[in-house]
């Protein structure tokens, strides 16, 4: 990972600061998105309903946060001037990218868990009022 990225990434109270400024869980599905098939942007929202996302961004917002994955060096760009209609810009993910879908992975788990406590708790205690 390079120096810059581990700055902005490596400690948890850094990454959870990143994390939560990217639209929520909107950077780490780009990521593995593109981990599962290197991809241009409109293909990319179209696979957000592969998660099961209710709300995929809108073009423009999904290209801009693009742009900064790469001047993060999260992703590479090139264009793919093969077949019919006009050039796309094909992204991968680069080293960079993969420590940081490792680090989104384990804050996901987190919330899950979190998320678990919550929901059982909160049942308990429906419970215990019913019971009154």
């Amino acid at each position: 990972m390079s120096e810059s990225t581990k700055e902005r990434f490596s400690d948890d109270s850094r990454f959870e600061e990143k994390f939560s400024r990217f639209h929520k869980f909107m950077l780490p599905i780009i990521l593995l998105l593109i981990k599962k098939k290197p991809s241009y942007g409109y293909e990319l929202v179209e696979n957000f309903s592969l998660l099961g996302v209710p709300f995929p961004p809108d073009t423009s917002l999904l290209y801009k946060t693009l742009r900064g994955m790469e001047e993060d060096g999260l992703v590479e760009s090139e264009w793919d001037t093969e077949g019919s209609g006009p050039a796309k810009r094909i992204y991968h993910l680069t080293l960079d990218g993969e420590d940081v879908l490792r680090g989104s992975t384990i804050m996901m788990k987190k919330i899950r868990d979190t998320t678990d406590n919550f929901l059982k708790l909160y049942e308990e205690l429906a419970e215990e009022e019913k019971k009154e």
